[in-house]
């Protein structure tokens, strides 16, 4: 009976003791009450800004949005396409600023999809106006980024002199930012890609360049239309962000919690000056 004793309190003595992690749970709870507050107000700012369109995006649970299809990533490629081509220059302006441009070159570009060159493929390749062009590489969770840099170069020499100047550009999720350093590093440091320069983007900036053209109304009424539904599809589908109504959702905590830090930089960016 005494070894049996000395089994069990040596037992106790080697489980955790859940007391020293206390405080953070009721920290992080903290945190999250006040996250959750700064969402609920700003999403009652923007559902009044928005009436117009039927108030916020994040009123809507968009992973039931069925009209256009998003299960692969050329569906992405697609609905970016589409809003920049159709863009009156205003989100073009926002997600993908040329110091250099005036404001009459972000209109009407020309988009062409899936261009083929030497065994590479881009998603899309823009032609602006000004005899100018923008490459961009659209990811939305493809680990194979490496092959950026080589399908830049391929789509220069395609065009040869056709273009007076380029710019590349990698549409990525947040967590592949890290990855993306490191093979910048890599490959951007190889002899042949050395006038290659590759702007990244994350999918959150595409999400505040269409909610801040909605905010002041900036482009047309059908361009408005599809830039809501995408906006609400990369919000939720993307970044976590419950339809607003859900958000109270104990069903998993981790993903409730990231939903309302996403739902909180998104708003708050976009109806910001930022």
């Amino acid at each position: 009976m005494q070894q049996y004793s000395d089994i069990v309190l040596n037992f106790k003595k080697q489980v955790p003791q859940w007391d020293i992690v206390q405080p953070f749970i009721e920290s992080a709870n903290l945190s999250y009450t006040s996250i959750f507050k700064q969402v609920i107000t700003l999403i009652r700012k923007s559902d009044r800004v928005l009436k117009y369109l039927g108030g916020d995006p994040m009123r809507w649970d968009w992973n039931r949005f069925r009209p256009l299809r998003l299960s692969r990533e050329e569906d992405w490629s697609d609905w970016l396409a589409f809003l920049i081509e159709r863009s009156n220059g205003s989100f073009n302006r926002l997600f993908l600023p040329h110091p250099d441009f005036l404001n009459a070159d972000f209109t009407a570009p020309r988009v062409e999809r899936e261009v083929p060159m030497e065994g590479y493929r881009s998603d899309l390749i823009i032609k602006w106006v000004n005899n100018t062009a923008d490459h961009i590489e659209v990811k939305v969770g493809d680990t194979s980024i490496e092959k950026t840099f080589g399908t830049s170069m391929a789509m220069k020499k395609k065009y040869g002199g056709k273009i007076r100047s380029w710019k590349d550009w990698i549409l990525l999720l947040d967590f592949q930012l890290d990855s993306w350093e490191e093979v910048a590093i890599s490959e951007g440091g190889k002899e042949e890609f050395t006038n290659v320069i590759i702007t990244p983007r994350i999918w959150m900036d595409v999400a505040i360049s269409i909610r801040k053209c909605l905010y002041e109304k900036l482009e047309s009424c059908l361009w408005n239309a599809w830039g809501y539904a995408f906006a609400g599809s990369i919000e939720s589908r993307l970044y976590n962000a419950s339809k607003i109504e859900n958000i109270n959702d104990k069903g998993n905590t981790f993903r409730i919690s990231s939903g309302i830090i996403s739902q909180f930089t998104i708003l708050s960016r976009s109806m910001g000056n930022e």
